[in-house]
């Protein structure tokens, strides 16, 4: 990965918290799709991400941490995988689990998260672990949701 100013986690928080800041529209290749919100919280010191809709919505909050940056996921299964970043790089950031909370034996866990930042548009990418030990990997496409 191509390194730049951002490639530092301090430096890379305030660009990834005001780039996502704000609503959006996602789709996947398979014709899925999802509405996200992030907004910035506790004095900016948090982004909480909501996504999808109200009856199954999930949270994700990313805040800093020292040199790092974490991101904890509240899934709609009821565990929690909490991820920290493992690289930075130019309009790039991926996260990788570091542990999940409350994880039943039947239950799959998101174990890779990557950002792929561009003007008014972000790729994500999701990657889930089943209890087989299979990966389903899901790439979304987002841009910035018309203003109402």
């Amino acid at each position: 990965m191509t390194t730049d100013r951002w490639a530092h986690a301090p430096d890379a928080w305030p660009r990834f918290r005001d780039a996502l800041t704000g609503a959006w529209h996602g789709t996947t290749a398979a014709g899925g799709a999802v509405d996200v919100v992030f907004r910035p919280i506790s004095g900016a010191s948090a982004l909480a991400e909501t996504f999808g809709r109200p009856e199954r919505a999930t949270m994700t909050l990313y805040h800093p941490d020292h040199d790092g940056l974490v991101a904890t996921h509240y899934c709609a299964q009821g565990n929690q995988p909490r991820l920290r970043a493992t690289a930075i790089a130019a309009h790039q950031l991926r996260f990788a689990e570091a542990d999940t909370t409350d994880l039943d034996p039947d239950e799959a866990r998101l174990v890779e998260l990557t950002f792929t930042l561009g003007p008014d548009r972000f790729e994500r990418v999701e990657d889930y672990l089943a209890p087989d030990g299979t990966h389903a990997r899901t790439t979304w496409r987002f841009v910035r949701a018309a203003a109402e």
